[in-house]
Formats: structure tokens, sequence, C-alpha cells
């Protein structure tokens, strides 16, 4: 029972993509129910493969960030269509798999130092309370700085407010589903103040589009900028994952082999490419499945629910909008009921923080950077990139240089020169 209610906590956090991915794809040519449709599918089918492989409680749907980039640059901005742009999606999933067969994956956390490990778990945590906080208008763009604390009265601010509360309390006394009530409860409040309706009805019956609508025709002319583009999801499928793997085995405390990390970017990739063949962008492992971890998922049937949880929200996307849309306020739209849980897992996923050596500059700084970069950039990719450059760097100026292993060399390298490229 506790592992279907870890599904159903990670599934309600994570609900919001299946209707932000097809919003954000339809405003470049998609169509939206297709979009919908090969989400919920995909992931659904990438969860299940993961929990099969590795006995993993984790989530695989579309990576955010990518979907954002794939529209800007391949469709916006190099004007290419929605299905040429998918192609290109394909081969970097493909890419992607073959690295996964290759084990090439598995050295990268492997040979990971652990300081780095640590504050990617951190930066993961406060990544995720800083969405929250925005989602749930706690924080706002402020006047001449970036933030500023957003208005105490609004509704957003009290709504997030009550499910944090709940969820707080209920975990103070033992409570393993707290985050989950924390969701209703806000929804709740909602509900009372008229900010959330009931659905006219509960269940529709979903019908089948036409999928598989790829491309193979690329502008010659472009060639440059979409291998650019090319290399750039590469980069971000590949690390963005490895991030998340290992902020959520140090949460999870799962300490995987070989094999199983193996067997879980294979996962992430062979979902990537199902994906793209179906329709939407590249799939990736949620940051979101530390809220089923925290909720007492461990195993694959953690997996399974979530996955089950997509297909039947074909059926019921009415009930899921209630806490997956948004609640429109003053102009704007709100994930409240969201953000409550992301705010309370990034509390707890924080709490590895305390594995950090403070006493040894040279480990603890490259984490503090990693943490700092992840969160103010909201990237996982930069947050590593930085935390491998300081470190090495670090490393070398002090003479530690049995601290440095040849495979950080090579990705401090890769990382620089990254940088100096683009």
């Amino acid at each position: 029972m506790r592992e279907i209610v870890a599904g159903f906590a990670t599934f309600s956090t994570l609900s919001y993509i299946i209707f932000v991915q097809p919003t954000i794809l339809s405003g470049v040519g998609a169509d939206f129910y297709t979009v919908l449709f090969a989400t919920c599918i995909s992931s659904a089918i990438a969860t299940a493969i993961l929990g099969t492989l590795t006995n993993f409680p984790f989530a695989i749907a579309p990576a955010m960030g990518h979907n954002v980039f794939f529209a800007i640059l391949f469709c916006s901005t190099l004007n290419l269509s929605v299905s040429q742009a998918l192609f290109i999606n394909f081969i970097s999933a493909s890419v992607s798999l073959l690295l996964s067969l290759s084990g090439i994956l598995w050295l990268i956390i492997n040979q990971m130092p652990k300081s780095l490990k640590t504050g990617i778990s951190c930066g993961i945590g406060l990544m995720i309370a800083l969405i929250g906080a925005e989602w749930g208008g706690l924080i706002t763009q402020g006047k001449g700085t970036l933030l500023a604390l957003g208005d105490v009265k609004s509704i957003p601010f009290l709504a997030t407010a009550v499910g944090l509360g709940v969820a707080g309390f209920l975990y103070a006394i033992g409570v393993r589903f707290a985050v989950l009530i924390g969701i209703i409860g806000s929804t709740m409040f909602l509900y009372y103040i008229g900010y959330v309706s009931l659905p006219e009805k509960f269940v529709s019956v979903p019908h089948i589009p036409n999928l598989v609508n790829i491309s193979f025709h690329i502008p010659t002319d472009k060639l440059k900028d979409i291998l650019y583009g090319l290399l750039t999801l590469l980069i971000l499928d590949v690390f963005d994952t490895a991030g998340t793997l290992v902020g959520l085995f140090e949460v999870a405390k799962i300490s995987p082999d070989k094999k199983q990390i193996q067997k879980a970017f294979i996962s992430d990739s062979l979902g990537a490419v199902i994906g793209t063949v179906l329709g939407t962008t590249t799939l990736t492992t949620y940051v979101e499945s530390a809220v089923g971890i925290q909720a007492g998922g461990r195993t694959k049937l953690t997996a399974f629910t979530i996955s089950i949880l997509f297909i039947a929200s074909l059926f019921f996307i009415p009930v899921i909008s209630l806490v997956g849309a948004g609640v429109n306020f003053e102009g704007k739209v709100f994930y409240p009921q969201i953000a409550s849980a992301m705010i309370f897992v990034g509390f707890f996923i924080l709490a590895t923080i305390k594995e950090l050596d403070f006493d040894d500059i040279t480990e603890s700084l490259p984490a503090f950077i990693t943490i700092l970069i992840i969160t103010l950039s909201l990237s996982i990719t930069d947050g590593i990139a930085f935390g491998f450059i300081s470190y090495t760097l670090l490393k070398v100026l002090t003479g530690k240089f049995k601290d440095i292993t040849p495979l950080t060399v090579i990705l401090t390298i890769v990382f620089t020169a990254k940088f100096i490229l683009t």
C-alpha cells in the first residue's frame, strides 16, 4: 500500500507535464492532443521499463527545459517544422541510447567525486524548492532585483502555505504520505474559496491520434546550427539524467551497482527514443520522484503505479486537471498544489548536505558551486559542469592530484570546451 501511495504522490507532482508539454509544442505547430497522448503513453512505457529493469521507484517523462529548447531553437529560430525537429531529437535520443549500452555513462557516475554527488543532490533539492516557490506565488520578480517576496495575501501564496503546512505537520507526527495529503489539502482550500471547480464529467474516452510524425528532410543550409542543437540536446540528456539519478540515489539511500545504473540509463534513453517517435520531446528521469521516495517508495511497484496513472490519466483528464492545469490568478497561472509538494521535497533532499566535509574546502567549495549554479540557473548540466571545473582547478592548485580521476579530467576539459565554443 505504501508503494502505491508513493506512486500517487510522485504522479501528483509531475502531472503538470501532461498539460505543459502539449501547450509548449502546440505553440510551434504540433497538435495538442497528439502531444498529450504521446506524453502519457511514452512516459508510461518508459517508467514501466525502468521499474522492470532496475526496481527503482522513479518516474520518466518529457524533460522540462529540453522541450523549451526544442521549441525555441529548432522550431522558432531555425524555422523547422515540428516533424523535422523531432527527427533531430530522435538522433540525439538514439546516440544517448548507444552511450547507455556502452557503459560509458556508468563510468561518469561511478567516478564522480562523492562531494559533487552531494552537491548535485542538494542543488536539485534547492532547484525544486525555488521552482515550487515561484509556482506557488511565494516569490516573484523584484523591482531592481531578480527575486522578491510574493503577495502574502494572494490566493496562490495562501494555497501553497496550506499545502506546505499540512504536509509539514503530518510528516512531523509520522505520516509517510504527508506530501500527497498536502496536495489534497491545498486543492480543497482552492475548491472551498471557488478557485477550483469540480469537472462536469470525471471520465473522458481517449482516441488514438496519428502518431509517428517524423520528417527525414533536413535543410542543409542550416546544418551547422542543427548540429549545435543536436550536441546541446545530447549533453542535456546525458548530464541531466546523470545528475538526477545521482540526486535520487542519495535521497533514497540506494547504492546501485554497474548493471542497475546502466539499465537506468538504458530505460531513460529508450524512453526518449519511443517518445520522439510518438511525437514528444526527450524523456528523462524526473526529480519529482523524490516526492514518492519521501512517501516511502523504494521499489518498482511505485514505478508501476506511476505508469498506470499515466495511462489512466487519458481517461481522467478532467480530474487530473484539478492539480496539473494550474490556477489562473490575476492573469497569471500558478500551481500552488504542486508547489507545496515541491518546496517540502526540496527541504527533504537538502538534508544530504550534512554529508559534505566542510573542513576540506577543495571538496566543499566545488559542491557549493554546484548547488549554487543548479539552483540559480535551473540547469543541472551547468551545475555539474562548474562543479567539475572548480573541483579539478582546486585540486591542481593545492597539489591534491591523487584525488583527480582520469574521467574527472576528461569531463573538465569537455565542459570547459563547451563554454568556450558555445
